[in-house]
């Protein structure tokens, strides 16, 4: 495989300082950067919060659009809230414009949930969303079940199965954008 070093930006769908979101997302960064890219997080969870959803500061906006326009590839990490993605990745994509910065950018899915199936169905409604808006999504995306159950204190995966999907994220999006 070619070597060639890639930036990878990572999108937190959850304000939650303690989220099992970022933790998931975290040890996905650390599989990337075990495999050479280069990764940035985008964290949103110093924006403003408003009634009807989330709205970044003018000076996050034009961080994230310029994350994305640089970044090789984007993977999108949210928790799974009623069967759907969370209101902040929504507006992150909103942010994004129409036409959308995410247009042709490799795209990876990562979503976590407390419950049984995972994120399935938030993963389901994301991809949906992330192709209407021209964004090249790259299986597999990575659901994780019963996530608080998947990672000890310091916030270590201890599935070993979990490690082989977000393996598998990580060597189909890096083949896809090194090709």
């Amino acid at each position: 495989m070619n070597k060639k070093n890639v930036s990878i930006l990572l999108i937190c769908g959850s304000h939650r300082q303690d989220s099992m979101t970022r933790v998931a997302m975290q040890t996905l960064q650390g599989r990337l950067s075990l495999q050479g890219a280069d990764c940035e997080i985008f964290d949103p969870s110093a924006g403003c919060a408003s009634v009807c959803g989330v709205m970044l500061s003018n000076e996050q906006h034009q961080s994230l659009l310029e994350a994305v326009a640089r970044s090789s590839a984007v993977v999108l990490c949210t928790p799974e809230y009623n069967g759907s993605f969370s209101a902040l990745i929504k507006s992150i994509i909103e942010h994004l414009g129409y036409p959308s910065t995410l247009s042709g950018k490799p795209t990876a899915l990562l979503g976590v949930a407390a419950g049984g199936i995972g994120a399935v169905k938030a993963l389901e409604h994301l991809q949906s969303v992330c192709l209407h808006n021209g964004a090249v999504v790259i299986p597999p995306y990575v659901s994780i079940h019963h996530v608080d159950q998947q990672f000890d204190r310091q916030g270590n995966c201890t599935n070993d199965k979990i490690i082989q999907l977000l393996d598998a994220l990580v060597l189909s999006l890096l083949a896809f954008v090194r090709r």
